[in-house]
């Protein structure tokens, strides 16, 4: 990913909620901040550990992390809505 895709990125999701925003962050040229974003980015962490993190967020360890974790979610909902049904069961045995 590119650094003015980074910036773009972070800076439409500072903003997701406000769509006039996120039409103008879209018309934006990013070149004219660019060299200011990267010498703030790298006055924070290594050019080195950039190209670290971008690898491993370009690689298949990070799909099978996001899968994982979405199946990892939907497994706790389905239980969660066990539990819920449990407790919404009336002396009645009918659902509230």
């Amino acid at each position: 990913m590119t650094s003015t895709n980074v910036l773009k990125n972070s800076l439409k999701q500072l903003y997701q909620d406000s769509p006039e925003i996120l039409h103008m962050l879209d018309q934006l040229n990013y070149e004219s901040i660019q060299g200011k974003w990267e010498a703030e980015l790298y006055s924070r962490i290594s050019k080195e550990d950039v190209a670290l993190v971008e690898a491993m967020l370009t690689s298949n360890i990070v799909v099978r992390y996001h899968e994982a974790t979405a199946s990892a979610v939907m497994a706790c909902t389905n239980k969660l809505t066990e539990m819920l049904e449990f407790v919404l069961i009336d002396n009645k045995g009918e659902i509230n």
